[in-house]
């Protein structure tokens, strides 16, 4: 009998060391899945994948993309599960209970549609800052933190999908129409992520 509920969508291109750090970080757990969007041509990321394949729960393809929202996109259309979280290649789950403590919300509060906490951003090797969602006030930026999402599969197919016309901010453009549906989040006051580097959001923020 299947009891994959979650699936941890992960895209990568041609950074192998990052990608193990995420991959090692989900723990093992008959609800969760991992999805790799390899994008790269790294004969070593292929070659882990395969291997990872046979060993844990997890899939993968690899083929060129035209960027994050493409990558996104097709790791939507390749998953089956009830709830999805995005942990980019280089981002660490540091929260090992984090997952499951959502499933189990949001099986048992099906009023709300998400789930998403603080996350720990490496600035630089010797500096690392807390960051917290800004509340539920869309005009004052996210009102989650993209890395700590667990949301339901079915608000793609009511708001759509990653907009490939966005190479940065993809994720507030999500946010911003899951806002005007009116879903409701809970946050949990807890870290369960760290990026390692600031993402291309963060960055250009």
């Amino acid at each position: 009998m299947n009891t994959e509920r979650l699936t941890v969508i992960t895209i990568t291109y041609n950074n192998f060391d990052d990608l193990t750090k995420t991959i090692e970080s989900i723990p093992c757990n008959p609800q969760i899945k991992i999805f790799v969007v390899n994008g790269g041509d790294c004969p070593k990321t292929q070659k882990y994948l395969q291997e990872k394949k046979e060993t844990i729960s997890l899939e993968f393809i690899s083929e060129p993309d035209h960027g994050i929202s493409d990558a996104f996109n097709k790791g939507i259309k390749n998953t089956s599960t009830e709830f999805i979280q995005f942990i980019n290649s280089g981002d660490v789950l540091i929260n090992r209970d984090y997952q499951q403590e959502a499933i189990n919300f949001l099986c048992s509060h099906p009023i709300y549609t998400y789930v998403h906490s603080n996350i720990l951003l490496s600035l630089n090797s010797d500096q690392q800052k807390t960051l917290s969602p800004r509340g539920s006030n869309i005009g004052k930026g996210m009102p989650f933190l993209h890395p700590s999402l667990i949301m339901k599969k079915d608000v793609f197919s009511e708001v759509g999908g990653f907009d490939n016309n966005y190479k940065v901010a993809m994720d507030f453009d999500l946010a911003v129409r899951m806002y005007s549906k009116n879903y409701q989040g809970k946050f949990f006051n807890i870290t369960s992520i760290h990026m390692l580097e600031p993402g291309i959001s963060v960055t250009n923020e």
